[in-house]
């Protein structure tokens, strides 16, 4: 078994070449690797997101204060004006898709739930939690889940709905919420700012995710280029890319914030 790490930019090189690659490491916030890299695993992310796109315009943007707790996005509908409309883009770590998809989803519930028990909200009542994939650009399929209550809120009855998808390294939450007279048509206008806005956010992020540690069998003649492949799948998937294919600045139409981590929030 052989071993070797390479950073990204030379992962492509030898991919031209048709060299080389392998099993990268597996840390995230809260799971630490066996074996991380000599750098934290990320230590910059930039999230891009819409100004607009279809019914939504962008309103205000937050980052907060903790890094891992990552951004919000506050979008406004031209179809549902009363509706509340924000998107929650918070870190993770590398896992499957449809397990972190069903964590994220769990921790909405909770956090709705806890808001309950202490007052913020009354008379929760869950309607259904149910599967919600997403088509993105390229035509593939992003896993995701929709659960959708009513609540009160300083005697105010309310409809809400929450959105959970995974997408580089990242959970992506879509939360709305009208007045109960909005009806179905808060799940309409919640559907369409999933599908719209959530397959045009996306995050670069750096650090010791652009180094792929390689391992294959040298009795293998395909295993090096099929390892290759393997880890730059891996890398696209989690939006780690090298110096050369990184995105400075948003496009027209875009607009972007950074999260700078800390060496203690990634394990």
């Amino acid at each position: 078994m052989r071993q070797y790490t390479f950073g990204t930019g030379m992962l492509m090189a030898l991919l031209v070449l048709g060299g080389c690659a392998g099993n990268r490491t597996k840390p995230a916030p809260q799971t630490p690797a066996d074996k991380g890299p000599s750098k934290p695993f990320v230590t910059k992310s930039v999230v891009f997101f819409p100004d607009s796109a279809g019914d939504f315009e962008l309103y205000q943007k937050y980052a907060y204060p903790d890094a891992p707790d990552g951004v919000q996005l506050t979008y406004t509908s031209k179809t549902l004006p009363s509706a509340k409309l924000d998107i929650f883009v918070f870190v993770l770590g590398r896992g499957p898709a449809d397990d972190a998809v069903k964590q994220g989803d769990q921790r909405m519930r909770g956090e709705v739930q806890a808001a309950t028990k202490a007052g913020v909200y009354e008379d929760l009542e869950f309607t259904d939690d149910t599967a919600f994939p997403l088509t993105t650009a390229d035509g593939g399929s992003l896993p995701g889940r929709r659960l959708r209550m009513t609540l009160g809120e300083h005697g105010h009855k309310l409809v809400s709905a929450g959105y959970m998808f995974y997408k580089q390294l990242y959970l992506v939450e879509v939360r709305i919420t009208a007045p109960v007279e909005a009806g179905d048509i808060l799940t309409q206008v919640g559907d369409a700012a999933a599908r719209t806005l959530v397959p045009a956010i996306h995050i670069q992020n750096e650090g010791g995710c652009q180094d792929l540690t390689v391992y294959w069998d040298s009795k293998d003649p395909n295993g090096l280029i099929a390892g290759l492949k393997k880890g730059m799948e891996q890398a696209e998937l989690d939006g780690c890319v090298g110096a050369k294919e990184q995105q400075v600045q948003p496009k027209t139409g875009e607009d972007m914030m950074t999260i700078a981590y800390k060496p203690e929030d990634w394990h």
